[in-house]
């Protein structure tokens, strides 16, 4: 039986003749690598920054507040302008807006809303909390 050999043709990109497909796989598979670590990197900073949010909220400290609030409208960004730009990249490719399309946005859509409520109680405190509203109970008096 005779062994099966790639020829040029089979092992090159038809676009780009001096593109390897084996190191295209690399880039893909370095590309995918590093597109989820930022995807997961940006959810545990999320996570973090919650954690400081409710450690401010229970010590009534406006400067654990902060972070989460640009944290969070940073991310909001981003999340858009990502959904956004994958819709137009798909609706470029597919010369219409599709199902998916449709769902991304009926999910974004609450989520902002939600976000935005979120932003709105959390900013609402900060400014409470700066003005000097307090919930701690009072100081006992020593005698």
């Amino acid at each position: 039986m005779k062994a099966w050999t790639a020829h040029e043709h089979d092992t090159t990109i038809s676009c780009c003749r001096t593109l390897h497909v084996k190191h295209a796989a690399y880039a893909s598979a370095l590309y995918t690598l590093i597109a989820y670590f930022a995807i997961i990197g940006t959810q545990m900073f999320m996570i973090i920054l919650s954690i400081f949010l409710f450690y401010g909220v229970y010590k009534e400290n406006v400067a654990f507040l902060v972070p989460w609030v640009v944290g969070c409208m940073t991310f909001m960004a981003l999340e858009a302008m990502a959904m956004v730009y994958s819709n137009v990249l798909r609706d470029h490719v597919n010369k219409q807006f599709d199902s998916v399309c449709k769902a991304e946005i009926l999910f974004l859509i609450p989520r902002m809303l939600v976000n935005c409520l979120c932003l709105y109680c959390v900013l609402r405190l900060y400014h409470l909390l700066r003005a000097g509203v307090t919930w701690k109970g009072a100081a006992p008096i020593e005698l």
